[in-house]
């Protein structure tokens, strides 16, 4: 049986793997919230006033929780698979994550005037991924282009 050479993985399987954590925490999140504002647009489920919407395009919870399903909730659980699986360009896409989960934090900013400390917490998550991403995607380029250079 013909054997394939293994695809490159990124180093740090310790970090990967509680970057990996973070996404799921971050993922479970927004899919619950997400999936609670597609359920009853009215935000009753999870007990969010329909007043803070007034400053928003949003007439109700519904698109809103679409993006956060799928836009912070999928995007996370996509994460949480490739930081456990390390292929080479994870780095580069928790950075991309990071950088949405910041983007969804800026809108709620923006439009919806309650200022709760879990969105400190998700902003500070979202600045961990981007950073954290770029500084492992980095060192990876990095290295395997030494590799190449050098053989």
């Amino acid at each position: 049986m013909a054997r394939y050479p293994a695809s490159p993985r990124s180093p740090h399987p310790v970090a990967w793997i509680g970057i990996g954590l973070v996404h799921a925490f971050v993922a479970v999140g927004a899919l619950l919230g997400g999936g609670a504002f597609v359920l009853r647009p009215d935000g009753s489920l999870i007990q969010a006033d329909p007043a803070w919407l007034s400053q928003s395009p949003f007439p109700d919870y519904l698109l809103p929780g679409l993006i956060l399903f799928f836009l912070v909730g999928v995007a996370n659980a996509a994460a949480t698979a490739v930081a456990f699986r390390r292929p080479v360009w994870a780095g580069w896409f928790t950075a991309a994550v990071g950088a949405i989960l910041i983007g969804w934090l800026a809108g709620e900013f923006l439009f919806v005037p309650l200022h709760h400390w879990l969105q400190a917490l998700y902003l500070g998550l979202g600045l961990f991924f981007v950073i954290a991403g770029l500084a492992l995607g980095r060192g990876r380029v990095a290295r395997s282009t030494s590799r190449r250079v050098s053989s």
